[in-house]
């Protein structure tokens, strides 16, 4: 199991950034909550995993995906970043790197993903853009953008919930945990499901994961 999840997390990374390094390191960001949506566009698209310029991103990204109608040209186009932005914030790269060299130096049995999840920040403002999302899939956002934010808002139910371990968990267990969280993942994973026509790879590993019903 610790495996098959570490391969989810590598699929994550692999959509989002170039590289499973350490993002570049940054001194931080002035508040960028104002930027335009198409320098906000402009800049994420060179943030080449960098999470903290991520973070910065995230905020002008839900203001223009909150602002703009759903289903416009410009909703797609902000909300689809935000997708990303979030993903990038979580910094998920610096965990899958941590993992895998476990798994390389010591095995899978040496992997311990609750403490590898836990390094993970899923923040408010990431919930909330991805609650967003939920309720509003952007068309331009493909199946496996759908199935890394449905997996997203379930670390961020793990985070919240310092009893439930994804060693074990089911998917009763979630959805008592965080019923509200729990079904914006399902609409995120079903909108995931109406676009995966090719059976993915990603779609397969998700489906073996302790996350759904």
């Amino acid at each position: 199991m610790a495996l098959l999840i570490l391969v989810l997390l590598v699929s994550c990374q692999q959509l989002f950034t170039t590289s499973l390094g350490t993002a570049l390191a940054r001194d931080g960001y002035p508040d960028l909550s104002d930027v335009s949506l198409e320098d906000a566009l402009s800049l994420l698209a060179d943030a080449q995993g960098d999470q903290d310029l991520a973070v910065a991103l995230v905020a002008p990204l839900y203001t223009a995906a909150l602002e703009a109608t759903p289903g416009s040209a410009t909703y797609d186009k902000a909300a689809t970043a935000l997708v990303e932005a979030v993903v990038i914030s979580s910094g998920i790269g610096t965990a899958i790197t941590d993992g895998l060299q476990t798994y390389l130096d010591d095995g899978e049995d040496a992997l311990d993903m609750d403490t590898l999840l836990a390094t993970i920040t899923v923040s408010d403002s990431a919930v909330t853009s991805l609650q967003l999302i939920a309720e509003s899939p952007p068309a331009s956002m493909t199946a496996t953008q759908a199935y890394t934010a449905a997996a997203t808002l379930m670390v961020a139910i793990l985070q919240d919930t310092s009893t439930l371990s994804l060693e074990n968990a089911e998917a009763t267990d979630f959805e008592d945990a965080d019923p509200v969280l729990y079904a914006a993942a399902l609409d995120l994973f079903n909108h995931a499901q109406s676009l995966d026509t090719t059976d993915s790879m990603f779609g397969s590993i998700f489906g073996e994961l302790p996350f759904l019903p």
